[in-house]
């Protein structure tokens, strides 16, 4: 497993059996991601995947608690979180229909100070939104879609371009 990495959602378990596990697909291809931060991109890119677990319970502390301690191993200093994928949405003041998600998301991903938080969850709302920080928060449900595709300056830290086909 190289660069690939993906978030776990409601649709990777068996809600009334827990110890079943969906997440096995991506052995070999892609590493799940579930409250952890990982660096790719030979370290210029730092990713941080939120659990579907610490969404449903609105619980962002084990993965506020890896941000912390990878900051605090950094030879670098200060580590900046350059993408955040999660599978539940944003809450978005005055964004539309569909984007009226986990307000304590919108909080964890502002206090990162992330440039870019794709998710997924609603199916029936892609699309593109920008928070009063700056933060560009992209649906990338892709169930009956196109991929998504993003691409992204690490060295500037920006978004420079959204393909997001509805």
């Amino acid at each position: 497993v190289g660069r690939e990495v993906v978030g776990d959602g409601n649709h990777d378990q068996v809600l009334y059996n827990p110890h079943m596990d969906f997440m096995k697909e991506y052995d070999g291809v892609a590493r799940v991601l579930k409250d952890e931060v990982v660096q790719i991109a030979e370290g210029k890119i730092t990713v941080v995947g939120v659990s579907w677990k610490s969404c449903a319970s609105e619980d962002y502390s084990a993965v506020s608690s890896n941000v912390k301690k990878l900051r605090n191993e950094s030879q670098k200093g200060n580590i900046d979180i350059d993408l955040v994928l999660s599978h539940i949405h944003p809450y978005i003041k005055r964004g539309g229909n569909g984007w009226h998600g986990s307000r304590g998301l919108t909080e964890f991903v502002g206090d990162l100070n992330a440039p870019l938080h794709c998710f997924g969850h609603i199916h029936w709302t892609r699309g593109v939104r920008q928070t009063e920080s700056g933060t560009t928060l992209v649906n990338c449900a892709t169930t009956w879609n196109e991929p998504v595709v993003i691409d992204y300056d690490p060295c500037m830290r920006k978004v420079k371009m959204i393909h997001c086909p509805f």
